[in-house]
């Protein structure tokens, strides 16, 4: 009687497997917000992935195989490579989109039907459907935080080392319980003119993380803190279209003016509806851009720069005389975490000045 009963208690187990299995599938799926800035150009791609880290980067390996990363990708002294130094692990995960074809470079994959750079690719960066998050962008198929200019990456954060309590002057340079971070340096008060601001020197007037007030952040594309308010400034050539700065001469949807949408197979050029982009531009979503000059899509779509640098011919470059170090273009003359050379940091009572550390 009881081995009947282990039967009987076995056979229901098999039978309630499937339903547990379906459970488990439909309870462990994540999504990844992609950049708003490239959902556009995304609409042809199919973008898949499972949450992970902001500090993990995915790059191919073999067929049904990935390298999950975690770190973040840093740069050699100059504009060049990138390379990462952390630990990896190997897991197996499947995708549809097929990596090889006959017909793209040597330095691309086939995803979803494109040839793609997936070393800068937004929407593919290190493989195939791998989009990065809002806030990151794609260097040498990792995802890294994007900050803005004057910002830098300390940690897994983007901070102002102008006026970071925490990281003053530098990552990992803290001021005192009693001290105050004001132009990179701990003071013992603040300055005339300036608010202290979660232990920082601000001016209210101009700060976009403090405009008016502490923790009033100015949050969009062309917004500005003017005079101690969010100001919109958009470029001479566009316009305003439902509140957001649009360039009516290459947006289908806004096309030579606001609301007036392309039909059929048509795109914006010149802001007239034509049946292609014209002087060499390439369609991005819904918009017509030359890839040579366009920082959102460097080189080709979906291919942004970081913030701060410009395209030229297609490529990426830190302006004047700052290097490209992980993941922001730093001056190497006076930075004390890439002093003289990326990756090379001052001491904590140490200033970079001219290259060396004193």
């Amino acid at each position: 009687m009881r081995a009947e009963r282990r039967a009987e208690s076995c056979g229901s187990w098999r039978a309630l497997a499937p339903i547990v299995a379906a459970f488990l599938l439909t309870s462990v799926g994540g999504c990844r917000e992609l950049n708003p800035e490239f959902r556009d150009s995304a609409a042809t791609m199919t973008s898949s992935s499972t949450d992970e880290p902001s500090s993990t980067t995915v790059t191919p390996t073999t067929a049904g195989t990935v390298e999950t990363t975690t770190g973040t990708p840093t740069t050699g002294s100059g504009s060049g490579s990138t390379s990462t130094s952390s630990t990896t692990e190997t897991t197996t995960t499947t995708t549809s989109a097929t990596t090889t074809d006959p017909g793209c470079d040597v330095d691309q994959m086939y995803c979803d039907g494109l040839c793609v750079n997936t070393e800068v690719n937004i929407n593919h960066c290190g493989g195939c459907d791998q989009p990065c998050l809002m806030t990151h962008v794609c260097v040498e198929g990792g995802c890294v935080l994007n900050c803005q200019v004057g910002e830098q990456v300390c940690g897994l954060s983007c901070i102002d080392p102008q006026i970071d309590i925490d990281h003053c002057g530098g990552c990992n340079r803290p001021c005192l319980p009693s001290e105050f971070c004001v132009m990179g340096v701990c003071e013992s008060e603040c300055p005339p003119g300036t608010t202290e601001c979660n232990g920082g020197c601000v001016d209210t007037d101009d700060s976009p993380k403090h405009c008016g007030a502490c923790d009033a952040p100015c949050e969009g594309e062309y917004l500005m803190c003017l005079g101690g308010e969010c100001m919109q400034v958009c470029p001479p050539s566009f316009s305003v279209c439902n509140g957001d700065c649009t360039d009516t001469q290459n947006d289908l949807t806004n096309c030579g003016a606001c609301g007036n949408v392309c039909n059929g197979n048509k795109v914006c050029g010149d802001g007239n509806c034509v049946n292609s982009c014209k002087n060499g531009k390439e369609l991005c979503g819904v918009l017509c851009v030359d890839t040579d000059n366009n920082p959102a899509h460097c080189g080709d779509c979906g291919q942004a720069c970081l913030n701060g640098q410009n395209c030229l011919n297609g490529s990426c470059e830190c302006p004047g005389a700052t290097t490209l170090c992980g993941a922001e273009c730093v001056n190497t003359n006076g930075d004390p975490d890439h002093c003289g050379a990326c990756d090379v940091p001052c001491a904590d009572n140490e200033d970079c000045v001219n290259g060396a550390c004193v």
